[in-house]
């Protein structure tokens, strides 16, 4: 074989070998640019963003309620996913369009404090949902989302928020999370604490789920930090834990009069 040919052939070599490296490396970054993790920021953004999906169960409307079901049960009776977006995650926001793409059903939804609480939308695993943030503006963001296989819960916001000051004595705590949850793991999981000593109160449930609410036995005491903990007791209608605890931290106010004391309002956004 002459100099040259050999020359020929490791180059020849060189280039495949060079292409071949190169189709690897192109194929891992397909499949990280491809897949729509859930969460992941598409369209103009380009970025990570905080939307959360829930994996899906059975709808409200469906198979004895909320109550978990088989995939078999799912498929038979139609699954929901859960969309919601945590406070300040699109700030400026007012309304959210989400839309399952696969199957076209949609739902617009009023935004406050930059993101909204869960809302059902009919969708299986692997459905993309589309997720446009509008305000004043126009569209402020657009988010697609795949629907996972399975998801542990998370806590959407709480209200009081974290670090919250001059709250009212007589005030309820709200914990929103991000699909239903299993009523009965809540009562344990949910505490509220002085310094060492935690606060007697009760856990209320709303029908849906979604909702719990700590409702001291007694007036909070004035000029005081509280931490609400909510640990990895709780579960979803899955079985699914919190991947780790929740913790805020909130200030009530000085000691007030009973006629100017107000409770806070479920569902209500704290606007200061």
């Amino acid at each position: 074989m002459s100099r040259l040919s050999r020359a020929v052939r490791l180059a020849s070599r060189a280039v495949t070998a060079g292409a071949l490296v190169l189709a690897a490396l192109g194929g891992v970054a397909g499949c990280s640019d491809s897949s729509t993790a859930p969460g992941r920021r598409a369209g103009p953004h380009g970025q990570a963003g905080p939307a959360i999906v829930s994996d899906p169960v059975a709808r409200s409307g469906g198979v004895t309620g909320l109550a978990a079901a088989s995939p078999l049960a799912l498929a038979a009776e139609g699954a929901a996913a859960y969309v919601s977006l945590p406070p300040g995650s699109v700030p400026g926001g007012t309304t959210a369009d989400n839309r399952n793409v696969a199957t076209g059903a949609s739902l617009t939804v009023a935004m406050a404090d930059g993101g909204f609480d869960p809302v059902e939308i009919a969708a299986s695993v692997g459905d993309e949902l589309a997720v446009e943030v509008r305000g004043q503006a126009g569209v402020l963001s657009r988010l697609t989302v795949k629907v996972p296989d399975r998801r542990p819960p998370a806590v959407v916001r709480t209200s009081p928020p974290k670090g919250k000051p001059d709250v009212a004595l007589n005030s309820r705590v709200l914990i929103v999370f991000s699909e239903p949850m299993d009523a009965a793991t809540l009562a344990a999981a949910v505490q509220l604490r002085a310094g060492e000593a935690t606060v007697a109160g009760s856990v209320r449930v709303d029908a849906d789920g979604l909702t719990a609410e700590f409702v001291p036995e007694a007036p909070l005491a004035p000029t005081t930090e509280y931490e609400l903990v909510v640990t990895t007791a709780v579960r979803d209608l899955g079985g699914d834990a919190l991947e780790a605890p929740v913790t805020t931290q909130f200030t009530t106010r000085a000691a007030e009069a009973p006629e100017t004391a107000r409770p806070l309002v479920a569902f209500a956004r704290d606007s200061d």
